[in-house]
């Protein structure tokens, strides 16, 4: 039993290093989308999916562990909490298991603040890009004219646009 929480205590060390990067390519992310940098969004993007891969295979280990230590305390797995594991195991342990989880509660509410960051900046993005379509769209469209009486006016110059249409 002791031998298995020394396993997940490396194993959630090993987990909070990968939030805390996770953390920093939010950071480089959040640069790159203000910086309007589509390179920069792309290598953001590519190092969150390498670290968010590294996490669900650091996470299915973790699963397993606790698993294991839930079947030799004959505890469910889903009611097995750190504090609970925590009174089976030596002090040193205990109090280390119990920082490590206030400290992913920090990096982890760290994390979801960046991505709500992240998702604005990338929404206020996307309505500049369609807004700036809009106009171009909206300029090198005709504008119809109406004569006395309600009648289309079909000539051929109509008005100037912003963009000449004719090639």
């Amino acid at each position: 039993m002791l031998k298995l929480a020394e396993q997940l205590l490396e194993v959630m060390q090993y987990q909070q290093q990968l939030y805390i990067q996770l953390s920093e390519a939010l950071d480089n992310e959040t640069d790159a989308l203000q910086a309007s940098n589509i390179n920069m969004i792309n290598a953001s993007y590519d190092q969150k999916a390498m670290i968010l891969s590294q996490i669900e295979e650091v996470e299915d280990l973790r699963k397993q562990i606790v698993g294991s230590i839930a079947q030799i305390l004959q505890v469910d797995v889903k009611n097995l909490r750190l504090r609970e594991l925590s009174s089976y195991v030596n002090a040193d342990i205990a109090k280390r298991l119990v920082e490590l989880k206030f400290s992913f509660d920090r990096i982890l509410a760290d994390v979801k603040d960046k991505n709500l960051l992240n998702q604005m900046l990338a929404d206020k993005a996307l309505d500049l890009v369609n807004g700036g379509i809009q106009v171009i769209h909206d300029a090198i469209q005709g504008t119809k004219t109406y004569e006395k009486g309600g009648r289309l006016d079909n000539k051929k110059e109509q008005q100037r646009h912003l963009m000449n249409k004719k090639i």
